[in-house]
């Protein structure tokens, strides 16, 4: 398995299908180099889905944590510039209609048409993430990342932890958080599996084992 998430499994035939029908359903949709896309989702698969399928596409993304005030995610959005969402029917309405962002649900993906075209190959210097300060000092600030810089850290982190296919990582960490990129991404580079632990297991870890 290359993701699970409670009872949903994917192997990494089904997640690279998946996480290119949504590439080209963004690049449909404009998403491309420099681009930022806003993901508003709870913790769930879709954490790993929506972002590798946003940097497919050759855009980058910009993680929103629901339980932040509606007024500082739409400032994210409007200051980051983002035009298209990605979300839930639930948290949908957080962002207000005058954004004039394309939103796109969660639950639309798995049915996304898979058009034979080829996807963009990220540079080096191309955006892979933007991260907002907690704004303690003033007003948050959007702090970006580039493929070259995200690829070195984990590269680095992948050898130092000794990752191989039968490595099986948790991912504690909140999307938005930028501890979340080295439990993510060095899992993929070796073919080991991530598992997304539900809010649940947070107070319980013994249940992992």
């Amino acid at each position: 398995d290359a993701l699970v998430y409670l009872d949903r499994r994917y192997t990494y035939r089904q997640l690279d299908e998946i996480t290119d029908r949504l590439a080209m359903h963004l690049r449909r949709c404009g998403v491309g180099r420099e681009n930022i896309v806003g993901v508003l989702i709870p913790r769930c698969e879709y954490m790993m889905i929506c972002s590798l399928g946003i940097l497919k596409a050759g855009g980058a993304y910009m993680p929103l944590d629901p339980s932040y005030p509606p007024e500082r995610l739409n400032l994210m959005m409007q200051d980051s510039g983002a035009q298209v969402l990605i979300t839930t029917p639930e948290l949908s309405g957080i962002i207000r209609d005058e954004q004039g962002c394309l939103r796109i649900m969660t639950q639309e993906i798995l049915d996304m048409q898979d058009i034979a075209k080829p996807l963009p190959v990220p540079k080096s210097e191309d955006l892979f993430v933007m991260l907002y300060t907690s704004g303690s000092t003033g007003v948050p600030k959007g702090v970006v990342a580039c493929h070259r810089s995200v690829i070195d850290y984990i590269e680095n982190l992948s050898e130092t932890l000794g990752f191989n296919e039968n490595t099986i990582f948790g991912n504690q960490a909140p999307l938005y958080f930028d501890a979340c990129l080295k439990e993510l991404y060095p899992t993929i580079k070796f073919g080991a599996t991530t598992f997304i632990i539900p809010h649940s297991l947070f107070m319980f870890p013994i249940k992992l084992v």
